[in-house]
């Protein structure tokens, strides 16, 4: 008799918790595939645009007469590229927080 309920219980919670990760997966992985579409997008874009800024600052560099890139190596540091990528790859960091925390305050309220 006692086989019997314990078998008739997980008859009626494993279907309950299979329907419940079904519906879990149904709604929350639809979501977590367009947010990772968007952000590896995004991700592509910053990475072109920095490769573009990297080769413009140096074709500038090799086109210039050597006085004046002299003079200017006296204000801008040799790392001035690294530092330009740093800085938009913590803006990319920023962004996807933001757009992430305006999503999760969408989907509560």
């Amino acid at each position: 008799m006692l086989k019997a309920i314990y078998s008739a219980l997980v008859f009626i919670f494993g279907g309950f918790f299979t329907n419940l990760v079904n519906l879990f997966l149904k709604y929350f992985t639809k979501r977590f595939a367009l947010g990772a579409a968007a952000t590896t997008t995004f991700l592509i874009f910053l990475a072109a645009f920095i490769l573009a800024l990297t080769t413009i600052i140096s074709s500038i560099s090799l086109s210039m007469p050597v006085s004046l890139s002299l003079a200017m190596s006296w204000f801008i540091p040799s790392n001035a590229t690294s530092c330009l990528a740093a800085y938009f790859a913590a803006l990319t960091a920023r962004f996807v927080y933001d757009t992430k925390t305006r999503i999760i305050q969408y989907s509560l309220f």
